[in-house]
């Protein structure tokens, strides 16, 4: 007997090493740390942007149902309202009774729920936004509380997301 025939042959390596596995472990958690990322701002930015649809959406309502005047307000009365509380845009339509000025403790005929991540600043006031009132000809009217023609921005409080609204 020959040594050569004495010391088995090396047989071929099946599957991976430790090493090998571990650095395919941490290329895969950097991938799905990167892409959480990515989607944590994608989320942001759809939040921004239906908060945006919706805000766009109350206002033309406001101002077609306010030039509508289905109560029959007159000169510069308040015939609809545009109102922003706990999450939600309203939008209120004259008074309960024929020539009542709207406000937003009357009935809402529309609303439009916005994230809790999204709030609502008007350019000329320090607060939040409260409402914006409209006359029976749609032009913004002054009204207790109310915002008049001051651009609104929504800002998104999970990020630096922001959208001026005119």
């Amino acid at each position: 007997m020959t040594v050569i025939n004495w010391i088995k042959p090396m047989s071929k390596q099946l599957g991976f090493t430790l090493i090998e596995t571990m650095i395919i472990v941490t290329i895969v958690g950097i991938l799905a740390g990167l892409g959480s990322a990515f989607t944590v701002n994608w989320v942001r930015q759809a939040e921004l942007n239906t908060a945006t649809a919706s805000l766009e959406s109350a206002i033309n309502l406001a101002r077609s149902a306010a030039i509508r005047n289905e109560t029959g307000v007159v000169k510069d009365k308040t015939a609809g309202h545009l109102c922003f509380s706990n999450h939600t845009l309203t939008v209120h339509i004259g008074g309960d009774t024929s020539g009542a000025e709207s406000t937003c403790s009357t009935t809402s005929s529309y609303n439009f729920k916005i994230s809790s991540n999204i709030t609502i600043k008007a350019a000329s006031e320090t607060d939040n936004f409260k409402c914006i009132a409209f006359n029976n000809s749609g032009q913004v009217v002054t009204a207790a509380g109310c915002t008049m023609n001051s651009p609104l921005t929504l800002v998104n409080a999970g990020g630096s997301e922001t959208y001026a609204f005119k």
